[in-house]
């Protein structure tokens, strides 16, 4: 594209919040097995200024929340750069939902669920799952036994999108798996059950208590410390499912109004409301800059 003389754009809306340098033991030396001269070498094009690579900075970076702009700074980017505040593209399915009817159950909580034992991603990068499923199912469905005995909540699991649980049989003890309607399920649902997912966003927009919870597993994988920045951005501790499901839910469904408005100003939208799409954004400066 430099070569060619075009313009283009950097997408940087859909940042999570990510925990600091330190890690697990375990997790560290999975990161040192895995170094590879390939890895070192893309390691080091990236630490090389980009106009030494030959490429040309970014016309535009099309930015979400505050923090969104944060991890670019290795990537193409100048002065010349104009940043284009819009939001994560969740943001566009929230403005397609928000108003429509939803009958409200406050005694159904909704499971984020993030493939953890079967993504496509692990296939594509070589790398073995962070928990398999004979361990992770079975302390998921002990923890959502548990909500239903004691207070008598069901909950819906918002499947990840490029998931296929129809292709390995029911993993979540007869309960309803729905994909493609996480925002719906969210808005109906008196509260969220994840892990670190950047579905997380339709829990804040809707103003909806989130649980954090995680695993042995999850914990001495990459995902541990996503999880933990993640529930500590909202004044929480993620519940380890190994040690029990002992949830004290009125303490859980507390939801941290501060919290919840700094996330939407870091991670989903910077600024005032705006009612128009992503991409309508972006085109109306579009003919704007030209």
């Amino acid at each position: 594209m430099s070569k060619a003389g075009l313009r283009y754009a950097i997408f940087a809306a859909n940042i999570i919040p990510h925990g600091d340098s330190e890690a697990s033991i375990s997790g560290t030396l999975k990161r040192v097995n895995n170094i590879t001269l390939q890895k070192i070498r893309n390691r080091a094009s990236l630490m090389m200024p980009f106009y030494m690579r030959g490429i040309k900075p970014a016309a535009f970076l099309l930015a979400g929340g505050g923090k969104s702009t944060g991890p670019f700074k290795h990537f193409p980017v100048s002065a010349h750069t104009r940043t284009l505040w819009m939001h994560t593209l969740d943001y566009d399915v929230f403005l397609k939902v928000k108003d429509m009817p939803a009958d409200l159950n406050e005694k159904l909580g909704v499971f984020l669920d993030e493939d953890v034992c079967f993504h496509p991603e692990y296939i594509q990068t070589g790398q073995a799952p962070h928990s398999t499923a004979d361990e992770y199912f079975v302390l998921l469905r002990r923890l959502f036994d548990s909500l239903r005995e004691r207070y008598g909540v069901d909950i819906v699991i918002a499947a990840h999108p490029r998931s296929k649980y129809e292709d390995h049989g029911d993993f979540f003890g007869g309960r309803n798996v729905v994909r493609w309607k996480t925002a719906e399920l969210v808005k109906g649902a008196g509260f969220v059950i994840a892990h670190s997912s950047t579905s997380i966003n339709f829990a804040v927009l809707f103003k909806k208590p989130i649980i954090f919870v995680t695993t042995n597993d999850l914990e001495n994988s990459p995902q541990g410390k996503l999880i933990k920045a993640m529930a500590s951005h909202f004044n929480k501790r993620p519940i380890n499912l190994n040690n029990g499901c002992n949830i004290d839910l009125e303490k859980e469904l507390v939801v941290d109004q501060k919290a919840y408005a700094d996330y939407m100003d870091l991670y989903i939208k910077k600024g005032s409301f705006d009612g128009r799409p992503f991409w309508q954004i972006l085109a109306d400066n579009l003919k704007a800059y030209q």
